[in-house]
């Protein structure tokens, strides 16, 4: 069992490769033992995360280790990071955007208003 408490997310070594955890679960033919599907990572020398695309399911969690070299973890942890700003990044603009649409509605009810006296326009 891995020293640490494993979430979807968590980054684990399997048959001595990289992964990441996609989900966990406990299989209905082994109700007692938690089961997870992982998609493989890749880090090369320069220390860049990629994704694979490789998806392994029906693991048994017992069979994970805890990945045990610092600068992998780090490096994994900076991958996220990216993840997560360029997340934040599409989101601002979908909310300028949004806010754009926005203006541009009052704007068009401000010169409703002006052109006809009427607010209900």
């Amino acid at each position: 069992m891995p020293r640490t408490q494993l979430t979807e997310g968590t980054y684990v070594e399997f048959e001595a490769r990289y992964h990441r955890i996609t989900k966990l679960y406990y299989p209905k033919d082994d109700p007692l033992t938690q089961h997870a599907c992982l998609e493989e990572i890749a880090i090369d020398e320069d220390g860049k995360v990629a994704q694979t695309g490789q998806l392994i399911s029906n693991v048994p969690v017992h069979e994970l280790q805890n990945i045990g070299y610092p600068i992998v973890v780090l490096q994994l942890a900076i991958y996220d990071r990216h993840q997560e700003r360029d997340a934040l990044s599409r989101q601002i603009i979908e909310l300028s955007d949004e806010i754009a649409s926005l203006a541009l509605a009052i704007n068009i009810l401000q010169r409703n208003y002006a052109i006809n006296g009427d607010r209900e326009d």
